[in-house]
């Protein structure tokens, strides 16, 4: 399934017309068409995200991507990476204070171990 048919798919499950979520989008609703008639692809990253966000889906789902069981570190770092490019710089300092917490409750836990 191409970007244009998941998105026009996502848009009647929740019965909103092209006008609808091209007002949530602050776009045309022609410009909604052409992506749902795969004509055309969003742009930009804010786009992506925002019709992402407008149908609470991610982006791997909005994008048709089929993503295997597990991941090697190179492939989770990868998509980490891409994920945090397409990310508003708000959503950027979350992950990298959920990163950093993280971080430190690991180190916390393996210091505790070293005492024990």
């Amino acid at each position: 399934m191409q970007f244009g048919d998941r998105l026009k798919t996502l848009r009647k499950e929740r019965k909103m017309t092209q006008r609808e979520l091209a007002d949530c989008l602050n776009i045309s609703d022609r410009v909604v068409g052409y992506y749902e008639s795969n004509e055309r692809f969003p742009k930009d990253a804010h786009t992506l995200t925002s019709i992402a966000n407008v149908f609470n889906v991610s982006l791997d789902y909005l994008l048709g991507q089929e993503l295997p069981d597990r991941f090697s570190y190179s492939e989770l770092l990868e998509i980490a990476r891409v994920h945090f490019r397409l990310a508003t710089p708000e959503q950027q300092r979350v992950i990298f204070d959920d990163i950093t917490n993280i971080y430190y409750e690991c180190w916390a836990l393996n210091k505790e171990k070293q005492m024990l």
